[in-house]
């Protein structure tokens, strides 16, 4: 069974984790992990970017509508040391067999294995996609219409004949009128039938 893993995100990649990232380490304006953490005078913490980019047009802090604009929001040594010390592991995808990278990393380290990681530089490629023939359904039997009169007359399990359905029989009366015209517009025209709208019928 393969393990599971908690995922989030950090600087716009999706990353993985062995253990849930706990809510403190998320920035509530990008919903990601925090990159380069600032922490506001009302104790909240964000992504430096974020809140620099917030604070231009709002002047209350997201999480309590407190007033932040009075204060730079500070870096935070605490939290870049938690952040950094956060355990992932490798993003890349199994390989065909089943296997996965087992690598352990940090957000620190993460750029520098992917690199080299053969999971991620060689994904598997994916099964090609297997088309139907025109007019039959994928996974389906071939349709009543391309199946001659004895294939759809099937013997049930007591040896008795199982006639045609009534979608069947209409088909097959359809196509009865259909030929008894093709045969009218020929006698008439003196053409060959398989000249009459283009197809070939067998008669």
């Amino acid at each position: 069974m393969a393990p599971e893993y908690y995922s989030a995100t950090y600087q716009g990649e999706t990353i993985r984790s062995r253990y849930p990232i706990g809510k403190g380490l998320l920035c509530p304006i990008c919903r990601s992990l925090l990159a380069s953490p600032r922490i506001a005078v009302c104790g909240h913490a964000f992504c430096s970017s974020c809140v620099n980019k917030w604070l231009t047009s709002n002047t209350q802090c997201p999480m309590c509508d407190s007033d932040i604009s009075n204060a730079k929001p500070t870096k935070s040594k605490l939290l870049s040391e938690i952040i950094s010390s956060t355990e992932l592991v490798c993003a890349g995808p199994p390989a065909a067999d089943g296997s996965s990278c087992t690598a352990l990393l940090t957000v620190d380290t993460k750029d520098a294995h992917a690199e080299t990681c053969p999971y991620i530089l060689n994904p598997p490629t994916p099964p090609p996609v297997r088309l139907a023939p025109a007019g039959i359904r994928m996974g389906s039997k071939k349709s009543p219409t391309t199946q001659t009169k004895k294939q759809r007359e099937t013997k049930s399990s007591d040896g008795k004949v199982q006639q045609p359905s009534a979608a069947e029989q209409a088909l097959e009366a359809s196509r009865k009128i259909t030929r008894r015209r093709i045969e009218e517009m020929k006698r008439s025209q003196n053409i060959p039938v398989s000249n009459v709208l283009g197809i070939k019928l067998d008669m």
